[in-house]
This record gives structure tokens, C-alpha cells and sequence, in this order.
């Protein structure tokens, strides 16, 4: 079994979690800007009470990390990087969405890509134990389900258009700089005080 993730200061899920939370916005505002919607709360795709949907909708997503993040991404982070690892699965999780593949090949290849991205969004940012992991990861998966739901015509699917692929890009490199920022804010704080 691989050796289980050290946990951090609560300090480090706080920081990864805003930084989970701006990317989320930055992705639902790509969105939003492309597609020329506004959200609509609660979505269109909602049958269900409001707080019964997000209730079930975050279950799945914790249910959906500890699978991929906590299980497949710690076991194969024995044989490749993390982020080899987050592209891999992140691309395999997209690809077995079978309520997508009645659409077609292409389709299902733009909605792998951007689960692909989105898995190394949350590999970019998750940091500590492995509860301590799914905060972060719950955030962004929950986020994503929860634009795209809410931006979503019910005629296309937004999850498999380029607009979504788009709008991971935007959210992956939001990650990545706020990842960058937050971790060298220790130094800067550290050469201050001497």
C-alpha cells in the first residue's frame, strides 16, 4: 500500500481552498462570458428541491474524489508524477461518462479533455491528508458540476463543448498561479522579517 499523504496546518487547506473557489469562478465567469448566459438558480436540469439536489450532487462528487483522487491517484503516484497520474485519470473519468456517449466520438473526447483539466486543476491546488485533499478537490468538482448545470441549454450539453475546454484552461492556469503566489508568500514574509 503507498504510504499515506502527510497532513498539513489548516492554514495550507484554507489557502488551497480559496484558491479552489477562484478558480471555480474564473471557470462558471469563462463560461458564462462565452455561452452569453447568465446562471440560473436553481438550474434547468433540476427535477429535485434545491437543497436535495446539492445535497446529492456533493455526495456524488466526495463519492467520485475518493475514488479518483484518494484511491487511483494515490496508488499511481507509486508509478508517475502527480500530475501524470491527475491527466491520466482525469482523461479516464471524463471518457466513462457513458450519458455522454450517445452524443458521439467528439463529444466524449472534448468532455474527457475537460475533466482531464479539471483533475490537474484540483491536483494543482490539494495539499495534505487525504480528508484534508478532498476539500479542495469537492470544491472544484462541485463548482464545475454546479456552472455547467446552471449555464447549460437544454438543447447541447455545455460539458462537451469547446467552451468548457476553454473555460478549464482558464480555471488550470488560475490554479497554477494562485498556487505559485500562495506558496511563495511564506519567503516574502520570511525576508521581511529579517
Amino acid at each position: 500500500m503507498p504510504a499515506a499523504w502527510k497532513a498539513v496546518l489548516s492554514r495550507e487547506i484554507l489557502t488551497s481552498s480559496v484558491v479552489a473557489a477562484v478558480a471555480v469562478a474564473g471557470f462558471v465567469g469563462v463560461l458564462a462570458l462565452l455561452t452569453g448566459r447568465w446562471p440560473s438558480w436553481p438550474p434547468n436540469t433540476v427535477g429535485a428541491p434545491l437543497v436535495v439536489f446539492l445535497v446529492l450532487q456533493a455526495g456524488g462528487v466526495l463519492a467520485e474524489e475518493i475514488g479518483w483522487r484518494g484511491v487511483v491517484q494515490r496508488c499511481g503516484e507509486q508509478f508517475a508524477k502527480p500530475a501524470v497520474v491527475s491527466a491520466l485519470a482525469g482523461f479516464v473519468f471524463g471518457a466513462t461518462h457513458l450519458g455522454y456517449w450517445s452524443l458521439g466520438a467528439l463529444p466524449v473526447l472534448t468532455f474527457a479533455v475537460t475533466a482531464m483539466l479539471m483533475s490537474l486543476t484540483i491536483t494543482t491546488i490539494f495539499v495534505g491528508s487525504f480528508w484534508q485533499r478532498m476539500i479542495p478537490a469537492v470544491i472544484v468538482h462541485l463548482g464545475v458540476n454546479l456552472g455547467i448545470a446552471s449555464l447549460s441549454a437544454s438543447d447541447q450539453p455545455l460539458a462537451t463543448t469547446l467552451t468548457a475546454v476553454g473555460a478549464a484552461l482558464v480555471m488550470l492556469s488560475l490554479a497554477v498561479v494562485g498556487k505559485a503566489l500562495f506558496s511563495r508568500r511564506p519567503a516574502r514574509l520570511a525576508r521581511s522579517d529579517q
